[in-house]
């Protein structure tokens, strides 16, 4: 360190581009958006697979699955909705990945 009070401090702060990925915020858009859309409909898509499944395996047709559905209402909408936050959140997540931005 000098002397001098009004030197500023010396240090190697740059940065290597040896190790650094480039930042593609217009892809993780559409990739987060493709994740997040993917998601949800495959894990839709799961839920009444399942429910379809079970009801069959009861002994029910399609009459019984959509009565099944009808008297649950309430409990599908939450589990949409649960689904639907975890895909959004999974995207969110993939862009911010791509975008290189902090979290």
């Amino acid at each position: 360190m000098t002397q001098n009070p009004y030197q500023p401090p010396v240090a190697d702060v740059a940065v290597k581009a040896s190790g650094q990925r480039k930042s593609r915020p217009v892809l993780g858009v559409i990739l987060g958006f493709i994740l997040d859309i993917g998601f949800t409909v495959v894990g839709m898509f799961l839920v009444g697979a399942a429910i379809g499944v079970y009801v069959v395996s009861q002994g029910g047709g399609p009459d019984e699955i959509n009565a099944f559905v009808s008297e649950r209402a309430e409990t599908f909408q939450w589990i949409s909705s649960v689904i639907g936050y975890i895909g959004s959140f999974l995207g969110g997540l993939l862009c911010a990945y791509l975008a290189r931005e902090k979290l």
